[in-house]
């Protein structure tokens, strides 16, 4: 059994082509992924589903809600959840997201980097 074995991630990104590609990759690594594309979808789905451990957002969702806002009403539903966030613009930091114990990757990331980010 791997270290990540027992983790469960909530996935969301509103493109559909990444999402479709991370959940195969984190799913290698017997990571068990449920995907949102929309902010709405996500809260509901931490709301029912206690298995949820990780959040792994993108923060460029588009309108209404950002990912640092996912996150924020994530944590003030749940807040033992790890966030991951995500982002391909790199003038972005974590000081910038402004929530505590979040963790950072920029796209493009190594599959590596990733599956690092849920050893935690």
């Amino acid at each position: 059994m791997s270290a990540t074995s027992e983790k469960t991630v909530l996935l969301v990104d509103d493109d559909t082509s990444i999402g479709i590609l991370l959940y195969k990759l984190l799913a290698l690594h017997n990571i068990k992924v449920i995907v949102a594309e929309r902010a709405a979808d996500a809260i509901a789905l931490l709301k029912s589903k206690p298995e949820i451990d990780r959040l792994l957002v993108d923060i460029n969702l588009g309108s209404p809600w950002s990912g640092r806002e996912v996150g924020a009403a994530a944590l003030s539903i749940r807040p033992d959840l790890s966030c991951i966030f995500m982002t391909g613009d790199h003038t972005i930091d974590l000081p910038d997201i402004d929530i505590e114990n979040a963790h950072l990757i920029y796209k493009p990331f190594q599959t590596p980097a990733l599956i690092e980010l849920f050893a935690f």
